[in-house]
């Protein structure tokens, strides 16, 4: 029985713990940096998932009258060199019950991106995240352009009670010799294939030259003031890679913005 064997059949078995765990993180984002990282990664991560599950699959094949026979399956893990009788009659047992075993994996895969598909939604839906930071998605980016970091329970907001929520960005753009500063609300986000963050979407995009500041005395705009030209077009995209600095301002749609004590 060689190494890759061995690896395979780990591989397997540690795979429902995989599937969970992604089905967990992915959900049901429209967006997500997500990225399946190293295969060691992967079942270091994972490996507690897998044992759990399979040992929840391991007896209810037994309940139903296919018991898993875990010694055969030792000896399949740990393999041998030469002749061995004992690892021969495990190969044999695994060829006569192919069907029983692919039940058990496919039924145990199926089930675990349920599982992890509905653990994603009640986290979500509950705000589950937001309180407890052990639950809280591995997605920085998606809590700041959403403007859910603000609801989040160390950092003692309260929640939008379901208010709609408008989250304005204003970021720094070198063009040339020329720095501008892009203010818009924001609408969409887009990552990567690599999980980084790639474009941000603006709806009702303004800008203005860095320098052109607006006075002390001026009142804070949303619009940005008379300094700030509209950028015509339903949607501006900016790329992440060429912003400069990022402001984010969020407000829930019935409450006033707060006026901003410096420059923006």
């Amino acid at each position: 029985m060689d190494f890759a064997f061995s690896a395979f059949l780990i591989f397997i078995i540690v795979l429902p713990g995989i599937i969970i765990r992604y089905a967990y993180l992915r959900g049901t984002f429209d967006s997500s940096p997500f990225v399946i990282s190293s295969f060691t990664d992967e079942v270091a991560n994972s490996v507690i998932w897998a044992a759990v599950l399979n040992g929840i699959w391991i007896w209810l094949a037994s309940l139903v009258g296919h018991p898993v026979d875990l010694r055969a399956v030792l000896l399949l893990l740990i393999g041998s060199e030469g002749e061995n009788p004992r690892l021969i009659q495990a190969v044999d047992e695994a060829s006569r019950n192919a069907a029983y075993e692919l039940t058990y994996f496919l039924s145990l895969y199926a089930v675990s991106i349920i599982l992890g598909i509905i653990a994603h939604h009640i986290v979500r839906k509950m705000g589950l995240d937001l309180r407890f930071k052990w639950l809280r998605f591995p997605h920085p980016w998606y809590y700041l352009v959403t403007g859910r970091y603000t609801d989040f329970y160390d950092n003692a907001a309260t929640d939008s009670g379901g208010a709609e929520r408008i989250v304005y960005l204003a970021t720094v753009v070198v063009q040339g010799e020329t720095s501008y500063l892009y203010r818009g609300r924001v609408v969409d986000y887009i990552f990567d294939k690599g999980g980084d963050l790639d474009r941000i979407v603006l709806q009702a995009a303004y800008r203005r030259e860095l320098r052109q500041d607006r006075n002390n005395d001026e009142k804070h705009e949303n619009e940005g003031g008379p300094n700030y030209y509209p950028i015509i077009g339903d949607r501006f995209i900016l790329k992440y890679t060429e912003m400069q600095t990022i402001n984010i301002t969020t407000w829930d749609i019935d409450e006033e913005p707060v006026p901003s004590n410096g420059k923006v």
